[in-house]
């Protein structure tokens, strides 16, 4: 099993692309893709043990799988379906320690978001890439997926901290996307 992983960034703001141009580079059709943010923090040491075996035990069940985090606004991903404003990693760490469950777990119709998306590059071809020139590339990118019929998932034995817009001095930072304009 190969997996490659990249946190893809644009200057111009075109994460779409610059994910797009990491998938070129991957090259078979079966290897395993994660993409994952620059703001996210694998917090135990067996990280990448987790992400091989849930992808081996049922990563061909799913077209997209994410995993587990502590601040996003898409609850379901959320440790507890909470959202966090606690900034302590050796809390965070403790909480991913707890994430030992085995494989991938079906989550109906919602999306997982992109600050880690697992999924092969057949996938992507399938779906011909990731939408370019739109912050939505990973809400656009799940919707492809589904209508490929293909299943998408989270991680039981992952969460990783996500420091998601903690310069935002609001309750509700979901809602400042000043870093994608």
């Amino acid at each position: 099993m190969n997996i490659y992983y990249s946190n893809p960034y644009s200057t111009t703001k075109n994460f779409g692309k610059a994910i797009n141009d990491f998938c070129k580079l991957v090259p078979n059709d079966d290897d395993w893709i994660v993409i994952q943010d620059g703001d996210i923090i694998y917090l135990t040491c067996d990280w990448g043990t987790r992400i091989e075996n849930g992808l081996k035990l049922d990563g061909d069940k799913f077209g997209l799988i994410g995993c587990y985090t502590n601040r996003l606004r898409g609850l379901h991903q959320l440790h507890e379906a909470k959202f966090s404003f606690n900034h302590d990693l050796q809390y965070h760490y403790t909480i991913a320690e707890s994430y030992n469950q085995e494989g991938v777990h079906d989550i109906g119709d919602k999306i997982v978001a992109g600050f880690f998306m697992a999924f092969k590059k057949s996938t992507w071809i399938a779906c011909k890439g990731f939408d370019e020139n739109t912050r939505v590339f990973d809400t656009l990118f799940n919707m492809k997926v589904r209508a490929l019929g293909m299943k998408v998932g989270l991680m039981r034995s992952l969460y990783v901290y996500h420091a998601y817009r903690i310069w935002s001095k609001s309750d509700q930072p979901w809602n400042d996307y000043k870093h994608l304009k």
